[in-house]
């Protein structure tokens, strides 16, 4: 069944789970958390005054997935309630607005991103990015939304929300009754699960070396 589209009032279409789904991973591509990271597009980006081509943003799995129609694409762009990416006028690419320029990766930065970064665990291992995606919509502005994973790349149920505010953060964590399909979940900020697992590993130390005192005795 095809998906329908409803207004927003304004005379605006709503944007379809499809089209959602879209413009939450073009707005990702270039999102503070993966344009610092990402050298391929860090190089894209300064060849034509911020504009990526969809020709190259298409060949990227998870893009590819969901659509390789640049009309589909720029659609959902357009309909994003963001303010984080551009459509040229001839539609066959995007940038980040260059009145929200991507920030510096220092120091400072990365710790006022760990600072609003929340540890939520309570997910089911074969859930898909978009589903937890869809968890957080009504929690706050989210920046990004990182699935941790095991070795072997399965997501062990937990994920690392980054918010676009420290406030909204701290809004998350200090809500009570949260719950993911009737279960509550686990939430803390990164850097008290980080804290708490090193005491964790502290402790396991200690009886480990315990247990190896004993049995020399």
């Amino acid at each position: 069944m095809a998906e329908t589209e409803a207004s927003n009032g304004d005379g605006k279409t709503e944007p379809t789970a499809l089209e959602k789904r879209i413009y939450q991973q073009v707005e990702y591509y270039f999102g503070d958390h993966n344009l610092t990271r990402d050298r391929f597009l860090q190089g894209e980006i300064k060849k034509d005054e911020g504009w990526v081509p969809l020709e190259t943003l298409v060949k990227f799995n998870r893009l590819k997935s969901m659509s390789d129609d640049f009309e589909v694409i720029c659609g959902a762009l357009e309909k994003s309630p963001n303010g984080l990416i551009e459509v040229d006028e001839y539609k066959t690419k995007v940038r980040r607005l260059p009145s929200n320029p991507l920030p510096k990766n220092t120091e400072q930065w990365r710790s006022e991103n760990k600072a609003r970064t929340v540890y939520c665990k309570g997910f089911h291992p074969d859930d898909p990015l978009d589903v937890i995606q869809e968890f957080f919509e009504d929690k706050g502005k989210v920046d990004t939304v990182f699935m941790r994973r095991n070795e072997k790349r399965e997501f062990k149920g937990s994920v690392f929300a980054t918010f676009r505010s420290l406030d909204e953060a701290k809004k998350f964590v200090d809500a009570e009754g949260i719950q993911y399909k009737g279960e509550d979940v686990i939430k803390m900020f990164k850097q008290e699960y980080f804290n708490m697992k090193a005491e964790e590993k502290k402790k396991r130390k200690e009886e480990e070396k315990r247990q190896l005192e004993e049995q020399e005795q």
